[in-house]
């Protein structure tokens, strides 16, 4: 048996705390919109809403994964300051990211109709105009979603909270003002902004770094 390193203790502790909350108003952001869709249309726009965002997932499919790998390498040539291989590694996963991210894209934008037809029936052919807005959402969902990874490299968890907190509020504010007037489109456009503006925040925040 060992006892605690109270050092280690102390410096991961606060870090994985700050994580908490992160995670939850993510998983919020992700899903908050669908519960509005039911509360102001129907379980048929629900069902529409959901299988549309699940297909635009496409966009950002690979990201997750990467990060999963990327975390701790980025980690460990930070940590060891290594700018330059550092500097090469996340610069050639970027462009990989952006590269596949924007290509789904182009596929869901152009066609939303037939991409839908390949996982659904024709009952869902009146979420192909959500769908396009929601790939769309893809390129700047990548870019968020990578550049997130730098800001808990860097050890500012805090700011990924607050990001992810920002995003939900801006979801939550345009859902209420656009679905009871546009419907799921409404929602589309929630994500699409709430994306756009959570992509420029990190960005900004890793201004040098991008």
């Amino acid at each position: 048996l060992v006892m605690p390193s109270r050092a280690i203790f102390s410096k991961y502790l606060p870090y994985g705390i700050a994580l908490v909350p992160g995670g939850i108003a993510s998983i919020l952001s992700f899903s908050a919109d669908r519960y509005l869709v039911g509360y102001y249309l129907d379980l048929r726009q629900v069902g529409i809403y959901a299988v549309a965002f699940t297909v635009s997932a496409l966009g950002f499919f690979f990201v997750g994964p990467l990060n999963d790998v990327l975390l701790p390498e980025l980690a460990a040539l930070w940590d060891a300051g290594d700018w330059q291989q550092f500097d090469t590694r996340f610069s050639g996963v970027q462009k990989f990211v952006f590269g596949v991210s924007a290509a789904a894209t182009s596929i869901l934008v152009a066609f939303p109709r037939e991409v839908l037809r390949l996982f659904t029936t024709q009952d869902f052919s009146s979420g192909a105009p959500t769908l396009a807005i929601l790939g769309l959402q893809g390129v700047f969902m990548s870019v968020l979603m990578l550049y997130i990874i730098l800001l808990l490299v860097r050890l500012h968890v805090w700011w990924t909270t607050a990001i992810w907190a920002g995003i939900g509020a801006i979801i939550l504010l345009m859902d209420v003002l656009l679905l009871p007037r546009m419907g799921i489109l409404g929602a589309g456009w929630s994500q699409l902004v709430s994306s756009i503006v959570g992509a420029a925040v990190v960005v900004g925040l890793n201004w040098q770094i991008f």
